[in-house]
């Protein structure tokens, strides 16, 4: 994949990570700052879906595009490339992060990633010809978080990587939604913040973060979304 460069200044709305965000490369129709010029929101989720989860994601994430919205998320199988594909089919920027250099993209993500590339944006803190690396898979959650505006938890396991996500939203603010149709689902929209370091594996924090986390749901039910579109 040709014609990468490095983001010139890590944007206001990434500077808060954790770990500090050290390089960012990107290729695309779009830059990072046009990109982050629009309202933008994250869905993320499991790998895998059923044909009526992914119809129901692609779904979604049109609407949320013909509203105004672009999408970010990941490029995995299963709930990212869903909602990549609902935001691309009405015209709309995506961006995906991903956890490998772009010239290292997994076979099954090649033929998506192009299409982003030439309407929307790839994102890596990887240089180009890196490979994937498991702290790698982790740490681009942050980035997706970190681009949002809210993020959105389509289905996931309570051990899956989108937990990752949602911590790092709550880490920065950001609003968290949530359908009721898996386990980490309705953990968080029933269960005190308070809870989740125990109930949900990824959810780790450090003990003054733990103090801050309260005894209402940290997720908002998805109906409520009613007000972004």
């Amino acid at each position: 994949m040709t014609q990468s460069r490095e983001v010139k200044r890590i944007p206001t709305a990434l500077e808060p990570l954790k770990p500090k965000l050290k390089e960012l490369w990107e290729t695309g129709s779009i830059d990072l700052e046009e990109f982050l010029s629009q309202r933008r929101i994250a869905i993320v989720g499991t790998r895998n879906l059923d044909q009526r989860q992914t119809a129901a994601a692609t779904v979604l994430a049109e609407q949320l595009a013909e509203s105004g919205w672009a999408i970010v998320s990941g490029l995995a199988l299963g709930t990212d490339q869903a909602a990549h594909r609902g935001c691309l089919r009405v015209g709309r920027p995506t961006a995906a992060v991903i956890a490998s250099g772009f010239d290292r993209l997994a076979i099954s993500a090649r033929p998506l990633a192009k299409q982003i590339q030439a309407n929307g944006l790839l994102l890596s803190e990887a240089k180009p010809d890196q490979r994937i690396e498991r702290w790698r898979l982790v740490n681009r959650n942050r980035i997706i978080a970190g681009l949002s505006e809210a993020v959105i938890v389509f289905q996931s396991g309570c051990d899956g990587g989108t937990i990752y996500t949602v911590r790092d939203a709550w880490r920065l603010g950001r609003r968290v939604y949530s359908t009721s149709d898996s386990a980490a689902g309705r953990i968080l929209l029933e269960e005190p913040a308070r809870r989740l370091p125990e109930l949900l594996k990824n959810f780790q924090l450090t003990i003054a973060e733990r103090k801050l986390l309260g005894d209402r749901p940290l997720a908002q039910p998805l109906k409520d979304l009613n007000w972004l579109l």
